[in-house]
């Protein structure tokens, strides 16, 4: 006997790939025109898992430099700004988040220092971790 859904769990499954997709989609377009990619995610046991990506065509001495500067400055530190406005733009397109959201950022507060305190320390430009002559082009 051949298991057959009904039109309603069909209905329901369609939806349900339909929102996966869209979903799919809608994280493609907001790393639109960011080729090379670092991705952090963690489940609630703290397990996590890192994606890295980059675009097939790119040349390895591109690919190398990019990646290994990405990954300077996430284990260095030094995208503390980045960071904290990424999750104060989610509280502000999520308004329902915005308790968890204000909890976060006083947590990275206690942990990091003020925002005011991030934009005082020096940055170097992911780019510029790696030159060969750190004196040229600054200006």
């Amino acid at each position: 006997m051949k298991n057959s859904k009904s039109p309603d769990q069909e209905l329901q499954d369609a939806i349900t790939k339909h929102i996966a997709q869209v979903s799919e989609a809608n994280e493609d377009e907001a790393l639109k025109d960011f080729p090379f990619q670092l991705l952090l995610a963690a489940d609630t046991e703290d397990n996590v898992k890192v994606t890295v990506r980059w675009p097939d065509d790119a040349l390895p001495a591109q690919i190398i430099h990019t990646i290994s500067s990405m990954l300077h400055h996430t284990a260095s530190g030094h995208w503390k700004q980045p960071m904290w406005q990424a999750v104060e733009k989610h509280g502000i397109e999520n308004d329902n988040q915005m308790n968890t959201v204000n909890k976060i950022l006083e947590t990275l507060y206690q942990q990091w220092g003020s925002l005011e305190d991030m934009d005082n320390a020096v940055c170097v430009p992911p780019r510029r971790v790696f030159a060969r002559n750190p004196e040229q082009g600054q200006g």
